[in-house]
């Protein structure tokens, strides 16, 4: 940068601190009463090692990662113990705390540019990106799983998924199918429920609504929903085709009239807790939601894992992926739903996780690491 500056007319000089300037040009500025005066531009180039500069530079990184760690990671305390640990022997000692919650141990550092958010009716402060995961009790979902239940009674682990759009003011109405379907341990489709099927495995379709619009004023917005009943398919029931029992279930949404889903004004997916009020469609609490958008037919939005927390608890994965295919029902889509939810699976952990970030940020900002997974371990 040096040689550079030097063959373009600026001559370098070292400077205090054993900074390297390279001149750049020359300015003029003009006074009230008319004078000129010139002065030369530089710009720093370089910088002596040292140090003084690796302290400063340490210092720097130090407070990039403990930022980044605040950010990705909620659950890191920070406990000091008299002074500063770096004043020398005797002094501070700083303890961090690294709590391993589900979501830190199931999810990657975000990369990318960030997918367009659901911004009404969302009742979690989780906003989840594609491929994220999460427990669902941290949706706050864990009420849901223990509504209805009394004395001698198992209850009914219910939950809410839907789907809801806003018919367009001109032109052709889409024509919008919520399906749940229903996959074993290995990505082989096992059942759908759907507008065609509106029971299975004891959830309920509500039926197609888009005859519920007014074609004259395409009034609306519209929702389709199916009442999911955690309960009745984590007791692992055969299927309608005699395989395995149900592990994953997977949201999609169908454009029936074909229309591309980016097409279909403010789409969007959803997770509900039945048993709470909130500013979701139909006075419901939203848990999680991610908008339907992209070029193709099929749109896959999350999918439950029966099976996936370490207690026996059930977590949520968002895909938010649209399919590039012609299909307009579950039924002719089973195959290329399973694919794209198991490539989504296998990939989730080829990223940098967050409890490798987690741990170096704690080891960069303290004396101590103490590592918590629940219970007191």
């Amino acid at each position: 940068a040096a040689a550079s500056g030097a063959a373009a007319g600026g001559d370098s000089k070292r400077g205090k601190g054993g900074e390297t300037k390279v001149a750049v040009g020359i300015s003029s500025y003009k006074d009230a009463k008319g004078n000129v005066t010139e002065k030369a531009r530089t710009r720093n180039i370089g910088q002596a090692f040292g140090e003084e500069s690796v302290r400063e530079f340490t210092g720097m990184l130090r407070g990039v990662i403990v930022a980044a760690a605040k950010k990705c990671v909620s659950d890191v305390a920070m406990e000091t113990e008299g002074k500063e640990a770096d004043e020398g022997e005797g002094g501070e000692r700083t303890v961090v705390a690294v709590a391993l919650t589900p979501d830190v141990q199931m999810n990657s550092v975000r990369v990318g540019a960030p997918p367009e958010m659901v911004d009404r009716g969302v009742g979690s402060s989780c906003a989840l990106w594609r491929g994220e995961a999460v427990n669902l009790k941290q949706l706050g979902g864990g009420e849901a799983l223990e509504a209805d239940k009394g004395e001698g009674d198992e209850g009914r682990d219910v939950l809410l998924a839907g789907i809801s759009w806003v018919p367009p003011k001109k032109g052709n109405l889409p024509v919008m199918d919520l399906s749940v379907l229903f996959f074993d341990e290995d990505w082989e489709f096992v059942d759908a429920c759907d507008w065609q099927k509106l029971e299975v495995f004891g959830c309920k379709h509500s039926g197609d609504w888009c005859g519920k619009i007014d074609r004259a004023t395409h009034t609306g917005p519209v929702r389709e929903t199916v009442e999911l009943d955690v309960g009745k398919l984590k007791m692992g029931p055969s299927g309608s085709r005699g395989v395995k029992g149900v592990r994953y279930v997977v949201v999609a949404t169908f454009s029936y009239s074909g229309q591309d889903m980016s097409d279909v004004p403010n789409a969007y997916a959803y997770l509900a807790d039945p048993s709470k009020r909130g500013g979701g469609p139909g006075g419901t609490r939203i848990l999680t939601a991610n908008r339907i958008t992209g070029q193709g037919t099929v749109n896959v939005g999350f999918f439950l894992d029966l099976q996936g927390g370490d207690d026996g608890g059930v977590n949520v994965v968002v895909v938010d992926h649209t399919l590039r295919v012609n299909s307009r029902q579950a039924s002719s889509a089973g195959g290329s739903v399973g694919k794209d939810c198991k490539r989504m699976v296998e990939a989730r952990g080829k990223g940098v996780q967050l409890t490798g970030i987690a741990a170096l940020a704690a080891a960069c900002t303290a004396d101590r690491v103490m590592v918590l997974k629940g219970k007191g371990e």
